[in-house]
């Protein structure tokens, strides 16, 4: 799956940072609009770039041959191209603005695989662990754990998200599913969050918790999150919802509360639609620029 977007950095792109200087306190916005001007100011031509996937499967048997452990692990990677669609050469250009914009995004998944190979040992040794103490589930000739990671993504012109759902199975009744969304800047490369995106941080976070409670209670899904069986304490989680997993579409973010958040593992991560009309009003420039409301 990819997409292509081309990032112009001439000095037409000064003309749109001109209405941000009011929020320069935001560090993400600082950065950037820093770097887009040493871009400019050096006359870096226009690039563009992709963002593909690459896996890396795997399995661990024990001595005997039986499987233990299967799965694998699905990154994204970004691929940065000259305005004539050739693309940059990492051996030779690895200090150009585009190539540097790459590397952080691709260093940024470099670290969670890292982390994830660490969670995949452990998965192995106690894999081998219960095989070896010959427990009844063992005797089953397709049974195994398991730990997958994939990737999906969605981008604009000005921004990357990136959502990555992680199934584990090690035993048990049933295994454990996880989204999480990481979002980008993608003339930079570096992680934005939706702390970056406001200048109104209490009016932003009010305003979606009581659009959440109001899904809940009295929404067009009042029947559907009634028959999840939220636990008691549901609205005093609601109002962390900033901490949460959020993904950005084209025209809402969905604010994800993971399993065991606020309602039973039978219910699976709980999702919240919020149109951008709702949150608008609590951006900064910067944060309209990246969901491109301007």
């Amino acid at each position: 799956m990819q997409k292509k977007c081309i990032l112009s950095l001439l000095l037409a792109l000064t003309l749109v940072l001109t209405g941000c200087a009011a929020h320069t306190t935001d560090n993400a916005f600082s950065n950037w609009n820093a770097q887009v001007q040493e871009s400019v100011d050096t006359e870096a031509e226009p690039w563009s770039y992709t963002i593909t996937t690459k896996s890396y499967p795997f399995n661990h048997s024990a001595e005997d041959g039986r499987v233990l452990v299967e799965g694998g692990y699905t990154l994204p990677v970004m691929e940065v191209f000259h305005a004539d669609g050739t693309p940059y050469d990492a051996a030779t250009e690895t200090y150009e603005p585009a190539m540097q914009v790459a590397q952080r995004f691709n260093g940024f998944f470099a670290d969670r695989l890292t982390a994830w190979q660490q969670d995949y040992s452990e998965v192995c040794r106690l894999a081998r662990q219960d095989y070896q103490a010959g427990g009844e589930s063992w005797q089953q000739e397709d049974y195994r754990y398991t730990d997958t990671v994939d990737a999906t993504f969605r981008t604009n012109q000005n921004m990357a998200c990136v959502t990555m759902t992680t199934d584990t199975f090690t035993g048990g009744a049933h295994g454990l599913r996880l989204r999480t969304a990481y979002n980008f800047d993608m003339r930079t490369g570096e992680e934005i969050t939706i702390n970056d995106m406001t200048q109104d941080y209490v009016g932003l976070r009010d305003a979606v918790a009581l659009e959440i409670l109001g899904q809940i209670e009295g929404g067009k899904y009042v029947k559907y999150y009634e028959n999840l069986g939220l636990f008691d304490d549901y609205e005093e989680i609601i109002p962390e919802w900033m901490s949460r997993t959020l993904f950005f579409g084209e025209k809402d973010m969905q604010v994800v509360f993971g399993v065991y958040d606020i309602a039973p593992y039978s219910a699976g991560d709980v999702a919240f639609t919020i149109p951008y009309t709702l949150i608008e009003p609590y951006l900064n420039d910067y944060g309209r620029l990246m969901l491109e409301l301007d």
